[in-house]
């Protein structure tokens, strides 16, 4: 059997052919007849959340180049390279406001929920402390165990869910171990967290539903991960420190040195916080790479290849450029705290109002070409720091971002080495959170 057909990348072809579909035309046709302010901005808003879940790079390539900075009543998106990083980085301006307070509900006071300050610093300093880069390699050896329990359970030639039963499982089940609560329930740990994750960040309209769904999941994971705490507590107390402590491990043993103390709910609500910012956007990197590397019969070609390559960069360089044309966000949202003006002095400078909602578009920004040496292409092995903007969020670039990035590209690589992934649903539309998504493994041939 070969390895698939080019069905795929011929139907890419021709679709980019095509004229590219006008959506500021689109929007300006919709709102044309329609005089009703609250319902302008309701149609506003429907048609761009829409693009942005299931066409973003389309869109945002006619934004970059007429409207660099589009604002709308619901939400304003900025989309050059530049102003991206201007905004990530004026951390004064552009705070966590708008999530603060359900992220303090339902996940409790932690780093995730403070601008900068000098407790933030403090909480930073402790999580690098207790959570080392030093710790990959162990790490790296969790993830390939889960990836490989869960492969077994898949087999050749079996149509299973991508999503459910592996992409989702297997950051919950390693990062669960690492910090210290690996007794939970793998599937416990992806409905807690999808639930969470989906509450704070993409539950706008405070859907009842959604709110009760978190606070349900609160309500579970709280006792559990507090009786962990309590057990564990008690057995450093009467044991010599071990030598491979997990996060848990380590947040207890700093108990003893008032500078590194944290109480047993922070330590809790951390654990919860880390998890939650873990597994919804972990699981839909891994989907979100395998889709494109499909849709490139030539690209899985050489990602089968590289899979077998010990050192885990070969395979990393393919998951990153994937994800840059399928990233598991748009971007990343906050409050403008005062009126700024984003992009001064360029011809598309824009006033931002205090208040406003402010999408830095990364997924945007990762194919400025003023920028990106031809964006449009996938050519694994740029360089990181400029082209991949995933983890970046100015103080609060994302603490996880190597785990997160070991994590992916281990869990692609041990998939890749089980066989052939063939897609049998279709390929999913929205970006984000990964819906059920079946495919097969076929043999690798020899």
């Amino acid at each position: 059997m070969s390895i698939c057909n080019e069905e795929d990348e011929q139907d890419e072809k021709a679709d980019s052919s095509k004229a590219p579909f006008d959506y500021l035309e689109a929007l300006h046709s919709a709102l044309l007849h329609e005089n009703d302010p609250v319902k302008r901005q309701q149609i506003e808003a429907g048609m761009v959340f829409k693009w942005l879940k299931e066409e973003p790079l389309p869109f945002l390539r006619q934004l970059r180049r007429e409207r660099p900075i589009f604002a709308n009543p619901a939400l304003t998106l900025v989309t050059r390279y530049n102003d991206v990083i201007e905004v990530l980085n004026t951390n004064d301006v552009f705070t966590i406001d708008n999530i603060a307070p359900k992220l303090i509900e339902d996940v409790g006071q932690n780093i995730l929920a403070m601008n900068d300050s000098p407790k933030y610093e403090k909480e930073k300093s402790l999580l690098r402390l207790a959570f080392p880069r030093a710790d990959l390699p162990r790490y790296r050896q969790f993830v390939i165990e889960e990836a490989n329990r869960l492969l077994t359970h898949v087999g050749i030639d079996r149509p299973f869910d991508l999503a459910g039963e592996y992409a989702l499982k297997v950051p919950a089940a390693a990062m669960a171990r690492y910090l210290g609560v690996g007794e939970i329930p793998t599937e416990k740990v992806v409905a807690w967290t999808h639930a969470l994750f989906h509450d704070i960040f993409l539950n706008p309209t405070n859907d009842p539903a959604a709110v009760g769904a978190a606070k349900a999941a609160r309500q579970e994971a709280l006792p559990m991960i507090d009786a962990m705490i309590a057990a564990r507590k008690k057995q450093l107390a009467q044991s010599p420190p071990p030598e491979q402590p997990s996060v848990m491990d380590r947040y207890l043993l700093m108990q003893a040195v008032p500078e590194t103390y944290e109480s047993d709910e922070g330590i809790r609500d951390v654990i919860l916080g880390l998890l939650m910012g873990c597994v919804d956007l972990s699981g839909g990197a891994i989907v979100n790479v395998l889709v494109e590397l499909m849709k490139r019969p030539r690209v899985l070609r050489e990602a089968l290849n590289v899979a077998n390559v010990a050192d885990d960069a070969a395979i990393t360089g393919y998951v990153l450029e994937a994800l840059r044309f399928r990233p598991p966000s748009v971007g990343v949202t906050s409050r403008c705290v005062r009126e700024y003006t984003v992009g001064l002095g360029t011809h598309h400078q824009a006033k931002i109002p205090a208040g406003a909602l402010v999408m830095a578009c990364s997924a945007s920004a990762m194919h400025d070409p003023e920028h990106i040496a031809a964006p449009d292409e996938f050519k694994p092995g740029r360089l990181a720091s400029k082209n991949y903007l995933f983890w970046e969020s100015g103080i609060h670039t994302c603490h996880g971002k190597y785990v997160a990035i070991l994590h992916i590209s281990i869990a692609v690589k041990q998939l890749l080495r089980a066989g052939v992934p063939y897609r049998i649903d279709p390929t999913p539309r929205h970006h984000g959170y990964p819906s059920a998504f079946r495919v097969r493994l076929a043999p690798v041939e020899g």
